[in-house]
This record gives C-alpha cells, sequence and structure tokens, in this order.
C-alpha cells in the first residue's frame, strides 16, 4: 500500500458500491446500474474486457459495450484494494475527487479497476462514478516471470560455458528464429523487448544505428527532454538519483546503453530492416534484413513489431518554393546534429515549434545570424509553467500511480475542460513573455480548442514549444522571426520576402515534423498490406490511438509508438497481447474490428 496525506483527504465507505456493481455484473439490473452511474459516465478498458484499448463515453453506450462482453469474460473476485491508497477524496493534477481501486479476476487474467467519482446527495452511495477504468495486469496461467530468477541467470548448452558466452550464443540465433522481431532499438523497443522477455517470449530487437543510443546521441548539439526525470523513469530500471532533473541527449543515450546490457536485450546493432512477406498458411513472415557485414538474412518470426519512432516516421520534407535552387546547405533537423560547423555562417530555420527553437538556439548560441521561417501560430509556456501539468510526478508519488491516473482519463471528455483551464492558468503566468514574444513578431495560439500545449501534444506531437531559453533569443532578437506568408520564394542566396528583400543564408533546417507513421509501410511491406492502414498513431474521437499497441487488421504485425512517458504504460498492454496471440488466446474478432474506434480528431 502507497499512501500520502497530501493526497487522501477524506476517507469513504464503497463496499456498498462495488457490491451493488457485482450484482450488475452476475445479473443485469438497468435501474441498479443507473444508480451506480452517472449519465455521461465512461468506460475505458485496457485489454480485460475487450482484449483491445478501447473507451466508450455515455451510459448507454458504457451499459451496452459491457453487456457485449460479460458472457466472454466472466469477471469475478472483486475486492477493493489499498494498494496505492484506501478509497477515498484525492487531489489529482489540482482536482478533487472521490477515488478507489478494486481488483478483479476474469477469464482473460488478473486485472485492476479504477472508479472516479462525485458527491451526489441523492445516491444511496453519497456518490455517483462518472469514470471506470479497467486494466489487464497478467494474463490467466502465464504470469511474468519473477524477479531475482535463482541460481546463475543461465543453463549451459556446452560443459564449460559461463554467462557471457551462453549470452553471446543466444543472441546469435544460429539454430532458431525470434518468434517477435522488433524493429528499431529505441526506448519503445527495448521496454517492449524486456517486457516480452518476462513473459518468456524470445524477442530480437534489430537497430540500424552501429551503437546503442545513437538514436539520441546523434541529434543536434544542445537537445535535452523538456519534460522533467519523474516522467521518464523506464520498466524494471529507474534511473539512478544523480541524474538532472532534464536529460540531456548523451546521457540519455548512455542509459540506454546500460539499460540493454543489463536487461540482456538480445540486440543486433548496424542491422537494417529490408521487407517482410506475410505467409498466412504457417501465419510466420519472412523478414529480410541487412547485415553490418553486408550480409543478408531471412528471419522467420511470428510477429514484426514497428518501434522505428516515437511519434513519427519518415521526415515531413515539405515542396517550398524555390527550395530547389538554393546553393546553400539544406536539412532536416532529424539529421541536424549541431551548430558547431556553422559558427558565424547565416542560418534559416522553417518551423517554430520544438525542434526549430533548439536548433534555432543552437546556431545563435554558436555565433550565426538566424531567423525561424513560422508557418502557424505556436502555444507557448514556460517549461517551468508547463510542468505544473505533470504536478503529481513532481511531488514524488508512486510513479506507477500517477501513470495510472494519467491513462486512466486518457481522452475522458472531462480532460478537454481540464487542459483548457490549465492553459488558462498558464497565460497568467506566463503574460510577460507571451507579451514579449508577440512584440517580436511571434505568433501565439491556446491550440486547438483552447486546450493549450497538453491537446497539442496529445492530438499531434507537435505545435507547441515549451520554453527552456529561446523564448528570450526571440524576445531579444538574437532568434529573428520571420513570418513564412511574407515569403515570395526561396532564390541560390536564400529567401526573397514579398517586399523585395533577401533574407541571406548559407544553411536551411527543417524543422518540418514527421510524415504519419502509415507513410513508411510501403518501403517494408506489399501495397495490400501497407493499404490497410491510412493513419498510425493519430488520436481517434474516441481517445484512443489508431492502431498503437493493439492488434492491427494485419495478423502479426503491431506497432510500438510514443515517447517515453506515454510509452511506459502501454508497453506491458502490447507485450501481453503478443503473447496472448502466441498462445492462440487472442480472439481473432481483434483483428477484425480493429478500425472499431472510427475517425481521427481533426
Amino acid at each position: 500500500m502507497s499512501t500520502d496525506a497530501r493526497d487522501h483527504l477524506v476517507p469513504i465507505d464503497v463496499q456498498p458500491w462495488l457490491d451493488d456493481f457485482i450484482r450488475v455484473l452476475d445479473e443485469y439490473d438497468a435501474e441498479l446500474f443507473a444508480d451506480l452511474f452517472s449519465e455521461d459516465a465512461t468506460w475505458r478498458d485496457n485489454l480485460s474486457f475487450t482484449w483491445t484499448l478501447q473507451q466508450v463515453h455515455g451510459r448507454e453506450a458504457f451499459e451496452k459495450l459491457l453487456l457485449s462482453r460479460l458472457a466472454d469474460t466472466s469477471p469475478a473476485d472483486l475486492t477493493i484494494t489499498d494498494r496505492f491508497h484506501s478509497p477515498g477524496e484525492v487531489i489529482s493534477s489540482g482536482r478533487t475527487l472521490l477515488e478507489f481501486m478494486f481488483e478483479y479476476r476474469t477469464s482473460v487474467g488478473r486485472g485492476l479497476g479504477v472508479v472516479w467519482a462525485t458527491p451526489d446527495q441523492y445516491s444511496r452511495y453519497g456518490f455517483r462514478a462518472y469514470h471506470l477504468f479497467t486494466k489487464l495486469e497478467e494474463l490467466a496461467n502465464h504470469p511474468p516471470a519473477p524477479p531475482f530468477p535463482r541460481g546463475h541467470g543461465f543453463t549451459k548448452t556446452t560443459p564449460k560455458q559461463n554467462w557471457l558466452e551462453n549470452r553471446n550464443a543466444r543472441q546469435k540465433f544460429d539454430d532458431r528464429d525470434p518468434e517477435v522481431l522488433i524493429v528499431g532499438g529505441g526506448h519503445g523497443g527495448m521496454m517492449l523487448a524486456a517486457h516480452l522477455d518476462r513473459l518468456g517470449v524470445e524477442n530480437l530487437i534489430i537497430e540500424r544505428n552501429a551503437r546503442v543510443g545513437d538514436n539520441w546521441r546523434n541529434r543536434y548539439h544542445n537537445l535535452a527532454l523538456h519534460n522533467p526525470i519523474e516522467m521518464n523513469h523506464f520498466p524494471f530500471v529507474p534511473f539512478p538519483p544523480t541524474f538532472p532533473q532534464y536529460i540531456p541527449k548523451d546521457k540519455l543515450a548512455n542509459f540506454l546503453e546500460y539499460y540493454a546490457d543489463s536487461l540482456d536485450l538480445k540486440m543486433w546493432l548496424a542491422t537494417s530492416f529490408i521487407g517482410a512477406e506475410w505467409n498466412p498458411s504457417d501465419e510466420r513472415w519472412a523478414a529480410r534484413i541487412s547485415r553490418a557485414d553486408g550480409t543478408e538474412r531471412v528471419l522467420r518470426p511470428k510477429h514484426v513489431v514497428l518501434a522505428t519512432g516515437g511519434i513519427g516516421g519518415l521526415p515531413n520534407i515539405p515542396d517550398l518554393p524555390g527550395l530547389a535552387s538554393f546553393e546553400g546547405v539544406v536539412e532536416h533537423s532529424s539529421t541536424f546534429n549541431g551548430a558547431a560547423g556553422w559558427a558565424g555562417k547565416r542560418a534559416v530555420v522553417v518551423g517554430a515549434a520544438t525542434s526549430a527553437h533548439d536548433v534555432a538556439q543552437d546556431f545563435a548560441e554558436n555565433g550565426c545570424p538566424v531567423t525561424m521561417l513560422q508557418r502557424g501560430p505556436i502555444t507557448v509556456a514556460n517549461v517551468s509553467t508547463a510542468n505544473l501539468a505533470y504536478g503529481d510526478y513532481d511531488l514524488g508519488y508512486d510513479p506507477e500511480l500517477v501513470d495510472l491516473r494519467f491513462f486512466a482519463g486518457l481522452g475522458h471528455p472531462r480532460s478537454a475542460g481540464d487542459m483548457r483551464a490549465f492553459q488558462k492558468m498558464g497565460n497568467e503566468l506566463d503574460a510577460d513573455l507571451h507579451a514579449q514574444l508577440r512584440a517580436a513578431g511571434f505568433e501565439m495560439d491556446d491550440g486547438d480548442d483552447g486546450t493549450g500545449w497538453l491537446g497539442k501534444f496529445l492530438n499531434r506531437g507537435g505545435g507547441y514549444y515549451l520554453n527552456v531559453g529561446a523564448s528570450e533569443m526571440v524576445a531579444s532578437g538574437a532568434i529573428g522571426v520571420t513570418q513564412y506568408r511574407d515569403v515570395e520564394t526561396f532564390v541560390p542566396e536564400g529567401v526573397r520576402l514579398r517586399d523585395g528583400s533577401i533574407l541571406e543564408a548559407d544553411v536551411v533546417v527543417l524543422a518540418t515534423g514527421y510524415q504519419n507513421r502509415a507513410a513508411e509501410l510501403g518501403l517494408w511491406f506489399d501495397k495490400e498490406i501497407a493499404s490497410r492502414f491510412d493513419i498510425i498513431g493519430t488520436p481517434l474521437v474516441d481517445g484512443e490511438f489508431a492502431h498503437a499497441w493493439v492488434p492491427t487488421p494485419q495478423p502479426g504485425l503491431w506497432f510500438m509508438l510514443a515517447g517515453i512517458q506515454t510509452a511506459r504504460p502501454n508497453v506491458p498492454f502490447l507485450a501481453m497481447s503478443i503473447k496472448a496471440d502466441i498462445e492462440g488466446l487472442l480472439p481473432k474478432w481483434t483483428r477484425e474490428t480493429s478500425d472499431l474506434a472510427g475517425e481521427p480528431v481533426r
């Protein structure tokens, strides 16, 4: 149990509510269900009832989905738990609510439920629930391996073999194929491999870089994480207490190397994924890969997981008029590794969100005259203000509890109101900075429907900047800003503006984001498979993310997405889904209904 006096304010008796919820599950009673849940009640389930990540909004939709899943899942053994705290009134992200949790069992496995409620004087319980979150924690009959296995951690395959020799032999896959091939050795691929290992699923990561962590190490010079360390811990191996609040890229890269080594993750470096063909007769892939020495090999895994980027896939290269005539250097921010070699040269950065600010700041600090071409309004917040949204992490609560709360309400209709309120507060706190930026010609907005940078983060993964110093440079003029609507064309010497003036440049960096992950599928799979995915990872109107961490329309193909904080709590669901599929537990209808969530958020 983990309790905190700051968090747990007023205890409540929730056993009568749970007793009646059990009655509803055993012998459905619509009137009783209405007593338990408000008319606008929502339900988000992660695997334990629906075998996917799904949510429904409104009591009628909640009721319909629940009734459709009771016969197949047979929920039982519901018991109030005080694993994190006993039932009561709590404060979460500055909002007071009633919260309690219960453990349960279904035919799928062992789960945890989280209930959020508000006081209701007309309810027999004194409150009425407005949200239920259920999640699978352990597959039935397939629990994860216990920590600290007995013995020396390996079984000899030859009489004199030691641990290192055994490990090196297992890494080669000379005599077998992995059950799961993970394409991409960044944080997502490694987190997934760690969870699959605990479930006894043999897997192999292939990573195109020559060294673990190079996907961070080779990024631009002054890159650091913009959210605090408390949000970015890795499963099984948290960061040491000596790590700084905002982790520099090279420190994170070195930690990734340590993570892979300490968990004995099986990984082939300097290895490229050429493509894969699906064989429906034996339900395996023929996956072609290219090794560092130029040799090719065909692996036959049952599952391929694309973990090729946290948010985006291929760089988005816009068609900018005249850019082909520019005689200087043009590169995308994804390949830009620092401004040190450009000292004293003139730079133009296309874009004005996070990467653009970081790149422009790097140029300015290296003595380069630099201008950002702003293509649309950006939401700006001081990083200290932005981090108030993650106050529960900063307060030192159990990260598992904070993750649980954050993702319990992901996509919840009430969350938009919370984000709008937070943006309004942020505007007040950052009013002076915003005034200085506007005076410098920088254009800002309050995000999609007023939901601020948080809404943009969830819906787009971009379009905002959390200020760690570049905004002051914009305000002072050390970083120039020109609106893209004032650009006529690129010319050999730089950019010609509509007033006829020339913005001279030696280098242009395109900080223009990334294409949707679906765009890269045609590089690796045939048209029939690629055509099944219009979007990947895009938020949908029901609050979930298209094809992320769940069964997809293509058997054996999965997508590992998102940054560290979002990936960490979702990786277990992907790992358990793959394990369930291998064990023959995953129903075929999960793929037939994998587009159930519908349209993307516009």
